[in-house]
């Protein structure tokens, strides 16, 4: 079985353990499953602009770069202003 999770945060390495939230669910969650013998991806987002490829207790991450908005709400009201053009109300 091969599982991937998609979260913008996980990992944090720079943290030293401290992360909290769902940066640190998703990285026990995935060391979890790795030690049980599953094959676990995570995709999430690098802290810089640089594709990135590490491992970490079994798992295998994938940091995409950055994403150019750092506003969480901005890329919200772009999927929503995206879907709204896409009815018949919006154009």
């Amino acid at each position: 079985m091969h599982i991937a999770f998609v979260s913008r945060e996980s990992f944090q390495q720079s943290m030293g353990g401290q992360a909290g939230g769902i940066g640190r669910y998703t990285q026990s969650l995935s060391s979890g499953m790795a030690a049980l013998g599953v094959t676990v991806t995570v995709i999430s987002q690098s802290p810089d602009a640089e594709l990135r490829f590490d491992s970490q207790d079994g798992v295998r991450i994938v940091y995409l770069p950055k994403w150019q908005n750092d506003s969480f709400l901005s890329w919200r009201l772009k999927q929503l202003e995206a879907m709204f053009l896409g009815t018949r109300f919006g154009g």
